[in-house]
């Protein structure tokens, strides 16, 4: 609706223009549709074989306080979020991200919002 008023009331976008953001916006949108069916698959699969449970049972034997499990989740969860992006994940992947982002952009041009 924004790009539609931009488009008749200020007169800064043309029809190439509007299609394009729309283009964009049903990529996004499909990008992210994908991810949330993904993870409503992996949510399937934990249930199906009763992950949960079995966390839950084995953190039960454990024994220990409510206080002390929680101190113990913030603290996995503090490390976890110490760690930076580029050590785990990243220097496997650059290589490959890289070659296919100058195969890209050499032969197509980008879609900037600006």
């Amino acid at each position: 609706m924004p790009a539609l008023v931009t488009a008749f009331v200020f007169r800064e976008l043309g029809w190439r223009d509007i299609i394009e953001a729309a283009a964009s916006t049903v990529l996004f949108t499909g990008q992210i549709l994908i991810i949330v069916a993904c993870a409503g698959v992996f949510a399937w699969l934990l249930t199906v074989n009763q992950v949960p449970a079995t966390i839950t049972a084995w953190l039960q034997s454990l024994n220990v306080s409510a206080w002390m499990l929680l101190l113990a989740i913030n603290i996995l969860l503090l490390a976890g979020g110490l760690l930076p992006r580029s050590a785990v994940g990243d220097p496997a992947a650059q290589p490959a991200a890289g070659a296919a982002w100058s195969r890209r952009s050499a032969s197509t041009p980008c879609i900037s919002a600006s």
